[in-house]
């Protein structure tokens, strides 16, 4: 600040109305810089320029000189302290019910993914697991054995044919007759 600058803040701190607008009217720019910089709205545009004013006026009553600290940096870091607190504070909540897309046609609520447990899903899938059981006791020893190792172990053909000392042909054959029973099985149960 210059000398005729400090004059102006010494008036302005001593109450004087002229030195306080035009002491407001020098640190505009930094009140729109600021509200700009933290978060106006369009619309509100003039509501943040005075609640910075309103901080200005704050700042000059609790000023104190004797601390050595010049107006101009003090009252420059309350404004961006001001705005940045008022933007962490003030969150922007979402209606579930608001339209979102171009079209307008469905809301939040619409799009959102219920990750709630569908416990009409996880009965369904309990009973197949149920007939699936029962079906594989419909089986023979070796076909369920074939079974499990293809489908649940996801060993191939030729593993099987290895462990059971069997041609690969023969494993996929016992496969096929399994597979045949177990389809009978369920088509019978649904």
């Amino acid at each position: 600040m210059n000398v005729l600058s400090e004059k102006m803040v010494n008036k302005a701190l001593k109450g004087e109305e002229e030195a306080v607008v035009d002491l407001v009217n020098q640190l505009k720019p930094l009140i729109l810089s600021y509200s700009k910089r933290y978060g106006a709205r369009q619309g509100r545009e003039e509501d943040m320029y005075q609640e910075g004013v309103l901080e200005i006026l704050e700042a000059l009553r609790d000023f104190d000189p004797s601390r050595k600290i010049p107006f101009l940096a003090y009252v420059s870091t309350r404004i961006r302290h001001y705005y940045h607190n008022k933007r962490r504070k003030n969150k922007q909540y979402y209606s579930l019910d608001a339209s979102v897309g171009a079209a307008e046609t469905g809301t939040l609520l619409d799009i959102l993914q219920d990750n709630t447990c569908d416990i009409e899903k996880i009965c369904i899938e309990n009973q197949e697991k149920r007939f699936l059981q029962n079906a594989m006791e419909q089986l023979s020893n070796c076909q369920r054995d074939i079974v499990i190792r293809y489908y649940f172990q996801y060993q191939s053909l030729k593993e099987i044919a290895a462990h059971k000392g069997i041609h690969p042909v023969s494993v996929a054959k016992t496969k096929a007759v399994a597979l045949k029973k177990l389809g009978k099985y369920l088509r019978k149960v649904y």
